[in-house]
């Protein structure tokens, strides 16, 4: 009895363990992969709004940007840092716009890479 006891609180003990690890895991990001979504803060802002006219000149004058506002976004560590950013252009419009930024020794500028409209808010965001 006592052994059987014993068997039960080793196989609890092993369930938390692994409960508990698989929950960190899921929170780890794979080098090269990206970021958990974030929400937007005063960083990323900057990022966006360093590639604001170019943004504006990809989506063309039929879509006036009202707003400028990062919402959510997500990064990729590479050489420098993907910034996949979900921007409210309007009330209920957003964009994604995928940025480079350069590793700080370089000194170089945020790079627009790509633009997405047509986004919602739930839309998710994904390498692009």
């Amino acid at each position: 009895m006592h052994s059987l006891i014993l068997r039960s609180a080793l196989v609890m003990m092993a369930l938390v363990c692994a409960s508990t690890l698989a929950s960190d895991v899921a929170h780890v990001q794979l080098p090269g992969g990206p970021s958990q979504e974030k929400i937007g803060d005063p960083q990323a802002q900057a990022i966006a709004d360093a590639v604001k006219p170019e943004v504006q000149t990809k989506l063309g004058a039929a879509q006036e940007l009202q707003e400028y506002v990062v919402e959510k976004y997500t990064t990729q560590v590479v050489a420098g840092t993907n910034y996949f950013l979900k921007i409210r252009t309007a009330p209920n419009h957003y964009i994604h716009a995928r940025v480079f930024k350069p590793l700080p020794h370089t000194k170089a500028q945020p790079q627009l890479h790509s633009v997405q409209s047509g986004k919602q808010l739930g839309d998710k965001i994904s390498y692009f």
